[in-house]
């Protein structure tokens, strides 16, 4: 293959630099590189777009609205007592929602007898999620303390 030097005009490298960036903006709406970068952004922030973020929040509050309603059902048995705290627990189980992006998950811990005989009641329980990109720097980081930990003992003992 032989190379050849091509003149082109300031206003044919602008036309052609312009059908480049309008290519490339099509190949994204067509779906490829837009998936790309969706699995990236899931990867980082949990969510590919606004839609997963916002099915995310349909489904913590349709959860949160069917354990309300076992809560009111037998509202004594739990933490709660009444229904203006199990309100003020409500706003609070809401606020770790958002504030973590509706990643996590409601779970109930119903209420029992323990061995020992004594009643626990019952609650709802938000638990904190994380995207894989937050947990993976989590892990580095756990693993950084650790090794730095075990590198400092031996240092010690030496």
């Amino acid at each position: 293959m032989a190379i050849r030097k091509v003149r082109l005009t300031e206003a044919e490298l602008t036309r052609l630099i312009k059908n480049i960036v309008t290519e490339t903006q099509a190949e994204m709406e067509e779906g490829w590189l837009e998936d790309k970068f969706k699995d990236v952004k899931r990867y980082t922030t949990g969510y590919g777009d606004e839609g997963e973020k916002k099915g995310a929040e349909k489904r913590f509050f349709e959860k949160l609205d069917e354990l309300e309603s076992e809560v009111l059902e037998d509202i004594e048995n739990y933490r709660y007592e009444t229904e203006e705290k199990w309100e003020e627990a409500k706003e609070r189980i809401i606020g770790q929602g958002e504030e973590n992006r509706f990643m996590g998950e409601l779970t109930m811990v119903y209420p029992r007898e323990t061995a020992r005989g004594r009643f626990m009641p019952g609650f709802v329980n938000y638990i904190k999620g994380q995207s894989r990109g937050s947990k993976l720097m989590s892990d580095l980081g756990s693993a950084a303390g650790s090794t730095t930990r075990s590198y400092q003992s031996n240092a010690k003992s030496n």
